[in-house]
């Protein structure tokens, strides 16, 4: 049994200590932090609950050579650990006992759900919704018999991507699920690059969750804490990617062929030059090699293939975005925001399950995250049809999401003579569509791959269906700033309709000063997306935007006319 615990960190920087637990039971709870070259493993034992606590400690290179070394009383384990030849306790006797403390403050817990799992794993029909043998009040039976029946698909090796997201549901509700199944989606991207057989030009899309503060962004992310091909991180500097410093260890190695999360860009988006620096940094490495110049050791250069996922709230994201506009996008976007209603209505029936269910729930999903990771090759993700309609989408969907990432800017100057201010609205480039094809096109074969069991196949190939498109649609219309998001999709729900710009203010909410700016850049001739005079968003978009985003409008219009 693998979990998360507790965390700890190496004196004041972001190097983790991530403790896994191996065993929980009334009486022993054991867990173990891997330093290398050394794995270090707690053994926490009593001989009944509240009783005398003892600590034992083995150390070894593998969990195959683990040797006895020290054991002592509770109130002495600092002692003991401090008085060990070895570096990394010596470094870090703070930070070892608080983990120990931290295991037992959830040791009866632990050991509780334990025993539901097991019993559960046994008999399910035999548990009642009011079993006291539930924690603190009880796990509903079917919340139980969710988990542990995607527990049984996992350890067959299945990949049920469609059957984690619709068991995550029940806990958290359409949307964050829906996030959940795109983050799983982005970390298989990863298996693209196979550098054994010298394939690293192709690279994986990285994924920037947009939403508002308190909406469940970090609540799904924790439940890939667990996952072995994971790395957390609060907050970090460019810095820290590949130190000046040799007896630093380099981030750049923690996170080589991993997902390496990044719960919230508050911090490192501060101000806009910080934000500069940070997003030069973390996109120089996404071409999978990163080097930097130091006065120690000069020229360095590292190996680096990762896949990130940030989430920020949408005011910094809106402050981030023209510099990644400026620059060419690395990042797929998923914006969600929770009605309020159905956010209260979730919480009311759907996070307090949550709440007691989290732990058993972030193991399953973490496992699906092993299973993925180790299971997808590059061969699998090639492996997948797509039909002829849904390659044309793609082209489509690449040319609407390279159009709308255009780079443009005012520029403003004032007349000596009358003192009039004047302004002019330019576009400066739209990118090329290959990287938002190429990012859409292996978004929508991973995702079919991780719902392999479940789609339909063509001549024995897992065939792209209209659920991907769908996915990929709404990261295409995302990719751009959330004004000229939804000013897009008005266009689009108001086809042909010729709306004065204070009637889309009133609708949007978006200033009319910046409606106008938006719809001269939609409608120029680098960008094409819009007839003003027609009052029409053009076609391949509209097509494309009716059928993905807004259900078939085209063919509504038609059925009213």
């Amino acid at each position: 049994m693998s979990g998360g615990g507790p965390e700890a960190k190496k004196g004041s920087d972001s190097i983790r200590i991530k403790p896994i637990t191996l065993e929980v039971s009334k009486t022993r709870y054991v867990f173990a932090i891997s330093y290398p070259p050394n794995i270090y493993v707690f053994e926490l034992s009593r001989k009944r609950k509240g009783g005398r606590i003892t600590v034992s400690l083995y150390i070894g290179r593998s969990t195959d050579d683990l040797q006895y070394v020290a054991e002592s009383d509770l109130d002495t384990v600092s002692e003991m650990i401090s008085s060990q030849d070895d570096e990394f306790l010596k470094a870090h006797v703070d930070a070892v006992v608080d983990l120990i403390h931290s295991a037992i403050g959830r040791w009866d817990y632990d050991a509780r759900v334990e025993r539901i799992r097991r019993l559960v794993s046994r008999s399910i029909p035999k548990l009642s919704p009011h079993s006291p043998l539930s924690p603190e009040g009880g796990l509903e039976t079917i919340a139980l018999e969710t988990i542990s029946l995607l527990a049984t698909y996992i350890n067959q090796g299945r990949l049920v991507l469609d059957k984690v997201v619709l068991g995550t549901k029940e806990f958290l509700g359409e949307i964050p699920s829906e996030l959940l199944e795109v983050v799983l989606t982005i970390a298989a991207t990863l298996k693209i690059v196979n550098r054994a057989k010298g394939r690293t030009s192709e690279r994986p899309p990285w994924l920037v969750v947009v939403a508002p503060p308190s909406s469940l962004k970090t609540t799904v992310l924790k439940l890939l804490y667990d996952s072995r091909y994971v790395y957390w991180i609060q907050n970090f500097t460019p810095a820290s990617l590949l130190p000046a410093k040799q007896d630093v260890p380099p981030l750049i190695d923690a996170i080589h062929n991993k997902l390496f999360i990044i719960p919230t860009l508050s911090e490192e988006t501060a101000d806009r030059e910080n934000t500069r620096k940070v997003f030069a940094a973390l996109e120089s490495i996404y071409d999978g090699e990163y080097g930097r110049s130091t006065a120690v050791g000069g020229q360095v250069r590292k190996i680096v293939d990762t896949v990130v996922v940030a989430a920020v709230t949408p005011a910094v994201w809106e402050r981030v975005l023209p510099y990644i506009e400026n620059i060419g996008s690395r990042w797929l976007v998923y914006r969600f925001d929770l009605d309020d209603r159905a956010a209260l209505r979730m919480y009311r029936e759907q996070l307090k399950r949550l709440d007691r269910a989290f732990p058993m729930l972030r193991q399953v999903v973490s496992r699906f995250l092993d299973l993925v990771m180790e299971t997808v090759t590059d061969d699998d993700l090639d492996a997948v049809y797509i039909p002829h309609e849904y390659d044309e989408d793609l082209d489509d969907l690449a040319l609407l999401m390279a159009k709308l990432r255009a780079c443009w800017g005012r520029e403003q100057w004032r007349d000596e003579e009358t003192g009039k201010v004047s302004e002019v609205l330019r576009v400066y480039h739209v990118e090329s569509p290959i990287r938002a094809r190429s990012q859409l096109t292996l978004f929508v074969r991973a995702n079919t791959v991780l719902r392999r069991d479940s789609v339909e196949k063509t001549v024995g190939l897992p065939t792209v269906d209209a659920h991907a498109m769908k996915l990929a649609a709404k990261l295409a219309i995302s990719s751009t700033s959330n004004d000229m998001m939804e000013l897009v999709l008005f266009l689009a729900k108001n086809q042909g309709r010729h709306m004065t710009v204070r009637e889309i203010e009133k609708a949007t909410g978006i200033s009319r000063s910046q409606i106008d700016r938006l719809i001269k850049v939609l409608s120029h001739p680098k960008v094409g997306v819009y007839d003003p005079d027609a009052g029409e968003v053009l076609d391949p978009y509209y097509r494309i935007i009716c059928k993905y985003l807004l259900d078939g409008c085209r063919e509504d219009e038609e059925a009213q006319a």
